[in-house]
């Protein structure tokens, strides 16, 4: 049996589904996602993918780190969504607005370069129309974080001066055919 995210399931700390990756190069990755700074998948500044650099899945690095990432999915009985993998490079000052991934399944970021006090991935939960609820992780390098599409995040400002480099990306289930 598979077990999924559940939409109904309260979002507590258990809220992403956090794995290391290693046997990597996470340096060369940042650089491999870093050499396509200033390049978008979106010219139009009001649409979501304009903070999303292009990342060449062919890369040597980037390559191998793919590799793993789909072994991580495929034990979670997730195949990844073509076009829907991009490089997120955070400057000093930078920052991703809040958002969830709809209609997919599943989200996942893979944290290649994280300097101290370069941001955290917030996941927030509304609480009728007056609270909320953020729940706050600390990245470190080499981590893969997946958690529910549904689930509205966003990434904090990095105040160093080191850019924050991940890979994010889409997931879906692969339906059960028993």
């Amino acid at each position: 049996m598979t077990i999924k995210f559940d939409r109904v399931d309260a979002i507590n700390h258990d809220c992403a589904d956090i794995w290391n990756i290693t046997g990597v190069d996470n340096e060369a990755i940042a650089e491999e996602v870093f050499a396509y700074v200033g390049q978008f998948h979106s010219d139009n500044a009001t649409h979501t993918r304009s903070e999303d650099s292009i990342v060449d899945l062919n890369a040597p690095a980037t390559k191998i780190l793919f590799k793993e990432i789909y072994k991580v999915l495929d034990q979670r009985n997730l195949k990844s969504v073509p076009t829907q993998q991009w490089g997120q490079i955070h400057r000093q000052y930078e920052s991703t607005e809040m958002h969830e991934h709809t209609p997919y399944h599943v989200g996942w970021v893979y944290y290649a370069r994280v300097p101290e006090n370069s941001g955290a991935l917030v996941f927030t939960q509304f609480l009728g129309w007056s609270g909320k609820r953020d729940y706050i992780h600390r990245p470190e390098v080499g981590q893969l974080v997946m958690f529910p599409g549904w689930m509205i995040h966003r990434v904090t400002k990095n105040f160093n001066t080191i850019p924050r480099v991940s890979i994010s990306g889409n997931a879906n289930y692969i339906e059960d055919t028993e």
